[in-house]
């Protein structure tokens, strides 16, 4: 920990908070002793987030878009065979009549095809557009100052309001014993 770079980290960690709001929104708040500095952070601390989410989101994309292609594969061996089948049975007897659930599963099998195809299609797109994530809807603005308490300045209040309300609490102590 003598190491300057994770002290610098873990003054960042301290300083920095992630908050979710009550409508789903991402706030980032920064304090530091410079306000352009906090702002530039808090800046910085939303690309990163906004990276690291869009990264996650691609992987995701390019999983599903791996089972979409091996259900696809599946679904096109399987129409394959059920028409070598349907063609061998026709072959060996001229008048064959199929039977009715092959061509429905045949029929079934098509209408499927085409939707993973199409789901393979969008897939495709949002993998090569990379939408971002998170939408910044409001960029960190420079404060007039910086919003951290400060520690002594409070203490200092809290012990001189505890004497004063002492001094009052003695002071009505004594003069109801005086009165009795």
């Amino acid at each position: 920990k003598s190491n300057a770079r994770h002290k610098a980290i873990d003054q960042l960690k301290h300083d920095t908070k992630v908050i979710k709001s009550d409508y789903g929104e991402l706030k980032v708040k920064v304090w530091h002793q410079a306000p352009a500095m906090a702002a530039k952070l808090s800046v910085a601390f939303m690309q990163q987030l906004q990276k690291m989410h869009q990264q996650v989101q691609l992987v995701n994309n390019k999983r599903i878009l791996q089972n979409i292609e091996s259900s696809y594969q599946e679904k096109l061996k399987e129409l394959s065979l059920l028409e070598n089948n349907i063609n061998l049975k026709s072959a060996d007897s001229l008048i064959y009549k199929l039977p009715a659930a092959k061509t429905l599963r045949a029929n079934a099998l098509v209408q499927q095809l085409t939707e993973y195809e199409k789901l393979r299609n969008q897939y495709n797109l949002v993998i090569t557009a990379d939408p971002e994530v998170l939408v910044i809807v409001e960029n960190a603005a420079v404060p007039v100052k910086h919003d951290r308490p400060d520690y002594f300045i409070t203490i200092l209040a809290t012990v001189i309001c505890s004497l004063v309300f002492a001094f009052f609490v003695a002071l009505a102590l004594e003069k109801r014993r005086i009165n009795k």
